[in-house]
């Protein structure tokens, strides 16, 4: 029997599910403490996670590509270091101060209408 899996945290009444799998599958994550069922009283209503659930592929380099890797050697070093940023929160741009132009504004004449057309 397949049962669905939703995505992680997704409330299984609106999301909808992202695969099937299957009912061993299932229980073998519960089991685990990675998932939990929608509804521990039907099975067949599917699984939550709670972590990323492993599929069971292996990955791996074939012969040649570790080869390859082993005559590179380690990458060189670039020179790059971590420089803290500045405690300013943008030192580029200088600080607007509005308080002057909000208690010059009620002052201002508003009639122009600018050039004419």
């Amino acid at each position: 029997m397949k049962v669905p899996v939703y995505p992680r945290g997704a409330d299984p009444r609106v999301a909808r599910p992202i695969l099937r799998k299957s009912h061993y599958y299932a229980a073998e994550q519960v089991l685990a403490c990675r998932a939990d069922w929608v509804d521990s009283e039907d099975p067949r209503k599917g699984i939550v996670p709670r972590e990323f659930l492993p599929s069971g592929k292996v990955y791996g380099a074939s012969a040649e590509q570790i080869e390859l890797l082993e005559e590179l050697g380690p990458p060189p070093d670039a020179g790059l270091r971590f420089i803290p940023p500045p405690m300013e929160q943008n030192p580029t741009l200088p600080r607007i101060n509005i308080d002057p132009l909000c208690t010059a504004a009620p002052s201002w004449d508003w009639s122009y209408e600018g050039a004419p057309a």
